[in-house]
């Protein structure tokens, strides 16, 4: 091929081939960077939580003490004590048992790169594939 004429067919696939592996890598750097900075800010949102769960614990315990002392004052310690505790017991397990099923973790950034990469990576094998047949024809 001289400077003056044009590409031929065969070319232009390989070049697009190869643009389409550069904006492949370049959409995994992206991801991964996207992943470590979201990983940053789970971190960062899940020591708080971690944190304030554990303040709501004290909190739960001081006022399921307070109700123990207040039945206390009209029946036997051990009978305000045993209600209590089963009450707690209840809600506990209807909150795990109701509430537990739905918490999953999303990220819709993750999940729209992670879309892109693959819409990526199938126009450079269709891209690739057509190169070949080319190729051989």
């Amino acid at each position: 091929m001289t400077e003056g004429s044009p590409p031929s067919l065969t070319g232009l696939l390989g070049q697009l081939a190869a643009d389409g592996a550069e904006v492949l890598k370049a959409e995994g750097e992206l991801l991964r960077a996207e992943i470590a900075a979201e990983r940053g800010r789970m971190r960062e949102a899940l020591s708080g939580l971690l944190i304030g769960v554990g303040i709501a614990i004290a909190g739960t315990v001081v006022l399921l003490m307070a109700a123990v002392y207040a039945l206390a004052l009209v029946l036997p310690q051990w009978a305000a004590a045993l209600i209590v505790g089963a009450a707690a017991l209840a809600t506990g397990a209807y909150l795990i048992r109701a509430k537990g099923a739905e918490t999953t973790i999303q990220s819709d950034a993750l999940d729209e790169s992670i879309a892109g990469a693959k819409r990526t990576a199938q126009i450079i094998t269709r891209s690739e594939e057509s190169t070949h047949v080319r190729a051989d024809v």
